[in-house]
């Protein structure tokens, strides 16, 4: 199947976190967690994830099999090194980013976003648009 998609304007550079990212994006870049029709967090990049008691520590388990486009694994790095990326140049990561205290790569598989207080809207952040990996 062939799906041709014509746009009224040039076709940005394939960069996740450029000034604008086109449709055909979704394609190519993954979110951590996506947004589901029920406006919930369901697994992407992500298949599970924890949040401490205190609400301060979210830790994400990466999927099995994840592979970028040169076919190279995944790793928690990457997923970090992006989302760093994505705090620095967007709006919504900059409002994330304000409350984070640390992020880093408990094991290949799992990551941990440290914040200094509870931000109950970071699944939906992750899952935006914007913090494409």
């Amino acid at each position: 199947m062939i799906l041709h998609e014509g746009f009224d304007y040039p076709f940005s550079r394939l960069d996740p976190h450029g000034a604008h990212i086109d449709p055909p994006s979704v394609a190519i870049y993954e979110t951590v967690v996506v947004k589901g029709p029920d406006g919930k967090a369901h697994p992407a990049l992500a298949d599970r994830w924890e949040i401490s008691e205190d609400k301060l520590t979210w830790r994400f388990t990466l999927r099995e099999g994840l592979a970028l486009h040169d076919g190279a694994p995944v790793t928690t790095a990457d997923v970090i090194a992006s989302l760093r990326r994505w705090m620095v140049r967007d709006v919504t990561g900059q409002k994330v980013a304000a409350v984070v205290t640390g992020m880093e790569a408990v094991d290949a598989s799992t990551f941990e976003i440290r914040l200094s207080q509870p931000l109950p809207y970071l699944t939906w952040a992750l899952g935006s648009g914007v913090g494409l990996i």
